[in-house]
């Protein structure tokens, strides 16, 4: 059996490393149909050098990439990577970088497919970006960060609370709303207009399989009663109230729907249905609503959302459960 350490060493084996060659849009082209026709291929692991290599032969460069096995790249020939004593330094962000000499028809295998609508988002060590931001505290570059700002001081951040929503929809409109935001709805639902959400996505589940991350930073939430709760002060009601009581329906209970078009309506930006999600005949797992106002909830859409990881032998565990003692 492999030890830890074995296996770490296995994995930094796998690790590519992503090169550069500049050139024409041309001969870009020509390149990845039928492959190169020199003797050698120079690349390099900076962008902006391959860049300015492709300038030299005019206006419209074009970068090849390619992505090539760590294990392959050589300090001394022979080798299919080798790297060059020319073009090596540091770029802006405190990462070395260097220049290689390949073969030819090793290049042609490894040159990375093109994704027409993908953009990859810069793979930066966070000991490169911590160091760059000391040194440069007025740069251009700037941390990507979430929707919601972050607490300055430790009072700030006791005293903020974050409820985070999810609103589960097909594909299309997703990304409609990733685009657009929310529209209002040519129908009212039953508790009222607005976004209909919940903070537990077995909920949201049974309403689609895309889903639109809201996070809301210290909410104002107004809560109603659950529809449980109102049958049972229903049937209380109608045994211990009289007969006059009955016939002027003195004292009774409002039914959570009234209670949250009327919430709504009144200005209520965040309403709360609790156990509205149930479903007595059926295997349904019960949840709250969360029905949010449509400008609310397009300030709040989070555009880059944490995946949820789940292990190969083990169920999936949400945010809104808790972890097992």
């Amino acid at each position: 059996m492999k030890t830890f350490t074995q296996f770490i060493a296995e994995v930094k084996k796998l690790r590519s490393v992503k090169m550069y060659h500049g050139t024409s849009t041309s001969s870009a082209d020509k390149i990845k149909k039928s492959g190169f026709n020199t003797p050698e291929v120079y690349a390099s692991t900076s962008k902006e050098i391959a860049k300015s290599f492709g300038n030299r032969k005019g206006e419209d460069s074009k970068v090849v990439s390619f992505r090539v096995p760590k294990k392959d790249i050589k300090n001394e020939p022979p080798g299919k990577v080798v790297k060059t004593d020319g073009q090596r330094g540091v770029d802006d962000w405190g990462r070395k970088h260097y220049s290689t000499a390949m073969n030819p028809d090793y290049a042609k295998k490894h040159i990375s497919k093109e994704r027409p609508g993908v953009i990859d988002s810069p793979k930066i060590g966070r000991d490169f970006r911590d160091r760059y931001f000391k040194n440069n505290p007025n740069s251009r570059f700037k941390r990507r960060t979430r929707t919601q700002p972050k607490p300055k001081t430790v009072e700030e951040a006791r005293r903020m609370r974050v409820l985070n929503l999810i609103h589960s929809t097909s594909r299309e409109n997703k990304k409609k709303i990733q685009d657009s935001g929310f529209k209002d709805s040519p129908s009212t639902g039953s508790y009222g207009q607005g976004v209909y959400t919940s903070p537990s996505r077995r909920v949201t589940r049974d309403y689609g399989h895309s889903d639109v991350n809201l996070r809301i930073v210290n909410p104002k939430v107004h809560s109603t009663d659950s529809p449980k709760d109102f049958r049972s002060r229903m049937k209380k009601w109608i045994t211990t109230s009289s007969d006059d009581d009955l016939v002027k329906n003195k004292n009774k209970p409002v039914d959570p729907r009234k209670q949250a078009k009327a919430a709504i309506e009144s200005g209520k930006k965040i309403v709360r249905v609790p156990n509205a999600h149930e479903n007595p005949t059926k295997n349904v797992a019960s949840g709250s609503y969360v029905i949010v106002d449509k400008d609310t909830a397009n300030k709040s859409i989070v555009k880059n959302p944490r995946p949820t990881f789940r292990a190969s032998n083990k169920p999936r565990r949400t945010q809104t459960q808790p972890k097992k003692k």
